[in-house]
């Protein structure tokens, strides 16, 4: 859906607002996996768990992105959601951050990030998420940063068939990238997603399906000189 997600629900709000984890009802685990550009050496990975308890929404989550033999960035760390009143849902979450670079070593960092979401009677949801407010970052000797990331967003649902989202989000390095996305449900268990980013400009694609406990998400990221990228993504409610 455009890689929108300040204004949407769910166990992908780990990676997202972690605001949305409010919508879980029970426990779910996730696997992600994205090869970049059909180029096997570049991929990225994840791993998701959330779990809903009486005093707000735990979770935990891993990622890594790698260029095979040459790069590897790996982040991970725990988050926690929880409603206030029936319509204020507020997140917070503390990630420990590492890169490495065979032959030549490597840096570690910790960052934080907060997130708010106002869900409405009417099916519309409004958030906010600030991702690395304290802007840290690795030691002098990497020439890498943590991005800090202002991100705005909003969602409305019509009638359980059709979400319309999008995100605005504010790069602490002057780039603004717009982004909008689309989901059609056509049956209960088969829905169409799309979407569009502007900073790269890149478009999206894909569907998932999802049957009684088990829900698996096939999409694909184009852009206008890489070319494309698919992803697959798999759930597990509990």
């Amino acid at each position: 859906m455009g890689n929108t997600g300040t204004a949407l629900g769910g166990i992908h709000s780990l990676t997202a607002n972690q605001a949305g984890l409010v919508e879980m009802d029970g426990g779910g685990v996730g696997i992600f996996y994205q090869n970049h550009f059909f180029d096997a050496a570049i991929h990225s990975q994840a791993v998701m768990l959330a779990l809903p308890t009486r005093v707000g929404v735990f979770g935990a989550v891993a990622n890594r992105y790698a260029l095979a033999g040459a790069f590897s960035e790996t982040k991970a760390g725990f988050a926690y959601s929880r409603l206030f009143g029936p319509r204020i849902a507020v997140a917070m979450a503390f990630h420990y951050h590492q890169l490495r670079i065979p032959s030549y070593g490597g840096s570690t960092a910790f960052s934080a990030e907060v997130g708010m979401q106002y869900r409405s009677a009417s099916s519309l949801i409004v958030g906010v998420h600030y991702a690395n407010p304290g802007k840290l970052g690795y030691g002098a000797d990497v020439f890498s940063v943590v991005p800090s990331v202002i991100r705005a967003g909003a969602s409305y649902r019509f009638a359980d068939v059709v979400t319309v989202s999008g995100d605005i989000a504010y790069l602490l390095d002057d780039r603004l990238d717009g982004r909008m996305g689309l989901e059609y449900r056509l049956i209960p268990w088969l829905c169409f997603r799309g979407g569009l980013s502007t900073a790269p400009m890149q478009q999206y694609a894909g569907f998932g399906l999802a049957w009684e406990q088990l829900a698996t998400d096939f999409s694909m990221v184009f852009h206008p000189r890489l070319g494309m990228s698919p992803q697959v993504a798999v759930v597990y409610a509990f």
